[in-house]
């Protein structure tokens, strides 16, 4: 699992895949709720990077805080 740390801010992760595959990417706070669905769907292998714009998944401020992907 990746770490976010958000504070209203735009934020880039990247992820890894080996190879070509099926995933679902979703964030969590500590607590583990799901905060937002990234990505559901084939990769192919190689970096893939992710700009997270703050929001939950109804488009509103996340609290300032780490999250995990």
């Amino acid at each position: 699992a990746g770490k976010v740390q958000q504070s209203h801010l735009e934020k880039n992760a990247y992820f890894r895949c080996r190879k070509c595959a099926a995933v679902e990417l979703t964030l969590y706070d500590v607590r583990g709720r799901r905060v937002r669905g990234i990505h559901r769907g084939v990769l192919g292998p190689g970096r893939h990077d992710w700009l997270w714009d703050g929001r939950d998944a109804d488009g509103e401020p996340a609290a300032p805080g780490v999250y995990f992907l």
